[in-house]
């Protein structure tokens, strides 16, 4: 029953439920599934376990975005600076790693002395001042969901639609922004295995936003192959500061851009997304969102100077490189068991994706790691994950669906 939801999460944080107690409800959630009614309450539960955000101190329009989790998604380094940039308020809280996938935070925290644990006054402060600011959850912010997400990282029981979709939805209403762009991730790399199934999470996420007055949008993308080129956190940011600066893998650019248009378009700045993304377009060109994003590192105690110096992250001196066997197409991506790897070395760098061409001896992959015999060995596991075939196979567009509210 809904009402014996709210009691489990309460207990939980209260510490009257162990760990043992909520890791068998957990496992019962996955393998059974939990009606919207349940899944409702679960949110409802978690939001009231702890503080809400009031952005009312911060004027114009407030926007926030959340990817389900993918490998390579360096995305919010580029949304929020690029949006700021439009003239959209960004007062954004992420998270870490979870699973095979990248967390924001750790991403970010690359940056040699970037800070990621403002007080409240600060980030409304620096929205006020930059339009920008990411930093993380507050531990009096949803509190159950902090707690539960931890024990769902080491119980194997994150797979689960209505536990992610009460995730998802207890920070951002909770936050307090105006919209919010869900990026829900479909593939072999996702938690949501296809677009059946992650369609259905859109659905779920775009209801409990309603049911809050929170408008929200999704965007269904592809993730049957990693996001870019660049895996791991240096290395993605590295990817999106090439990004801001006009450069960068087309992928990418895409998705950030249309996040953004999104963005832009709700907030009235532009009168159609298509309009919008010709602003997303001109912030780009100029180097204006690349100069938020030196604003945002500075603002937060980081080193600007790796806008201008990105190879200065790097300091992983082991090389090793994955080279092509035969003559064919790139078919396939192991993509969550690259996005395991990734993190026993730190990080690679792709060649390739999926449809592209290869012959004997081309670089597929390099691999970053400590020594050179640590990323030989982690390069014979990375391997066996990029899977080469005669016959070009089909490439799925990047954006799958969109579902929710209109900008």
């Amino acid at each position: 029953m809904p009402s014996e939801i709210a009691k489990l999460v309460t207990d939980y944080v209260r510490g009257d439920v162990t760990d043992a107690v909520m890791t068998a409800w957990l496992r019962q959630a996955c393998a059974k599934g939990l009606s919207y009614e349940e899944t409702r309450e679960l949110t409802q539960a978690m939001v009231a376990s702890g503080e809400t955000v009031d952005l009312s101190g911060i004027p114009g329009f407030k926007a926030d975005k959340h990817s389900t989790g993918g490998v390579g998604d360096k995305t919010t380094l580029i949304v929020a600076p690029l949006a700021a940039a439009c003239g959209v308020k960004i007062a954004k809280m992420s998270g870490r790693a979870l699973g095979h996938t990248g967390g924001t935070l750790d991403k970010l925290e690359a940056i040699p002395g970037f800070r990621v644990d403002l007080s409240r006054q600060e980030f409304i402060d620096q929205v006020n001042e930059i339009g920008v600011a990411i930093v993380s959850q507050s531990g009096k912010l949803v509190p159950a969901d902090q707690k539960i997400y931890a024990l769902r990282d080491k119980t194997d029981t994150v797979a689960s639609l209505p536990l992610i979709a009460s995730s998802v939805m207890c920070k951002k209403i909770a936050a307090g922004a105006e919209y919010v762009v869900l990026d829900i991730k479909a593939g072999n790399g996702a938690f949501m295995p296809d677009t059946i199934s992650a369609r259905r999470l859109a659905d779920v996420c775009i209801r409990l936003g309603r049911d809050s007055g929170l408008a929200v949008t999704a965007l269904i993308t592809d993730m049957d192959q990693p996001l870019g080129l660049a895996i791991g956190n240096r290395l993605e940011v590295q990817e999106a500061i090439a990004v801001l600066a006009g450069q960068g893998p087309p992928d990418v650019i895409e998705l950030s851009s249309a996040i953004v248009a999104l963005m832009v378009a709700r907030a009235g700045l532009a009168p159609s997304v298509t309009k919008a993304r010709r602003l997303v377009d001109e912030m780009l060109a100029t180097g204006a969102g690349l100069r938020k994003f030196g604003e945002l590192i500075t603002a937060q105690g980081g080193d600007a100077r790796v806008i201008d110096d990105p190879d200065s992250l790097i300091s992983a001196p082991g090389r090793a490189s994955v080279r092509a066997e035969t003559t064919g197409f790139v078919n396939e991506f192991a993509t969550a068991k690259i996005g395991s790897l990734a993190k026993e070395a730190d990080g690679f760098l792709l060649h390739t994706k999926i449809a592209a061409p290869v012959a004997p001896g081309l670089v597929l992959a390099e691999v970053f790691a400590a020594t050179d015999v640590l990323a030989e060995a982690v390069a014979a596991r990375l391997t066996p994950l990029i899977s080469i075939g005669p016959r070009r196979p089909r490439r799925r567009p990047l954006v799958l669906d969109r579902a929710g509210t209109a900008p």
